[in-house]
């Protein structure tokens, strides 16, 4: 990921479900372009933590436990807002199996419209 695109541009990228990559790697991409995006502020971290996953950009519960609880819950670039992570870990694991959320593969289902927000998200 390009580290002088836009937040917006990020998002309305890899919001589409036809952008399919490991969402482990999607992490990794976006915690670089967070980490070159400066000086990076635990309240705009928060809020971009935030729209990252509301805006389905980000799509913790599409990774193994093994990652969120490592890779994802370890990751320097979130350090400061540790407690909110662990929150939005948590709740991913608790969707990991439901077909409530779309997932990158394969198109959201007609019976959950797009803008879907499942009961028991971080945001």
């Amino acid at each position: 990921m390009f580290p002088t695109v836009s937040l917006r541009t990020v998002m309305e990228m890899l919001s589409r479900d036809t952008f399919y990559a490991p969402e482990i790697e999607i992490f990794r991409a976006l915690a670089s372009w967070i980490q070159a995006q400066r000086v990076m502020l635990p309240d705009l971290l928060l809020q971009i933590l935030k729209q990252l996953i509301s805006s389905k950009s980000l799509r913790l519960h599409l990774m193994s436990q093994k990652e969120l609880l490592t890779t994802v819950r370890r990751s320097e670039v979130f350090a400061a807002i540790s407690g909110e992570l662990s929150k939005c870990i948590l709740d991913a694991m608790e969707l990991k199996d439901s077909d409530t959320y779309p997932r990158r593969h394969q198109p959201p289902r007609d019976t959950y419209p797009r803008r879907h927000q499942p009961p028991g998200m971080c945001l």
